[in-house]
């Protein structure tokens, strides 16, 4: 763990300083920095007081220098203000976008959007468990990881409130999924 610290350190206060551009990553400092993301949200999912932990094939995912996100795990990074220095948000809640489906509880359960925030810098750590295209909503998720991947896009209008984490909120719970 301390050798992802390392290697993500100088990739990241960038970021949280707003010095640097998601976009500009290259795909090496894009696995580093899923890597890193998605093992700090599932830290945070385990300690939290919500007491909603990932399920723990997807920490044993990361185990050892080879370790990656499962591959229906998707990072998402943002840059943006801040009110707060960081913030920790989990949802549940998944808009969602072509053919009408209906979601059974227990899918949901599993499933999970962790946001993070570290100054300028947001992170979401997402993992649906059944066939669906995450859907991204334009001018909040630039996709980080995995690479490749298509990824349907929604725009709208977003309306952010005033308190602390309403902007992690937002970036968390917006993200979406498109059915075919």
């Amino acid at each position: 763990m301390s050798r992802l610290e390392a290697l993500a350190k100088p990739l990241l206060v960038p970021l949280m300083d707003g010095q640097s551009k998601i976009e500009e990553l290259s795909a090496s400092e894009s696995a580093i920095i899923a890597k890193w993301t998605t093992k700090t949200a599932y830290m945070h999912s385990l300690t939290s007081p919500l007491k909603q932990p990932v399920v723990s094939d997807h920490v044993r995912a990361l185990n050892g220098d080879d370790g990656v996100p499962l591959s229906e795990v998707a990072v998402f990074g943002m840059l943006s203000d801040f009110k707060k220095q960081t913030g920790y948000f989990l949802a549940r809640y998944w808009p969602t976008f072509g053919r009408r489906v209906r979601i059974p509880i227990e899918v949901a359960q599993v499933s999970y959007k962790i946001g993070l925030q570290f100054r300028h810098l947001y992170l979401l750590v997402a993992f649906w468990p059944e066939s669906a295209l995450f859907t991204i909503a334009s001018g909040l998720h630039i996709p980080v990881f995995p690479p490749g991947r298509p990824w349907a896009k929604y725009s709208g209008e977003f309306v952010i409130g005033n308190g602390p984490v309403d902007q992690l909120a937002l970036f968390s719970r917006a993200l979406g999924l498109y059915f075919e």
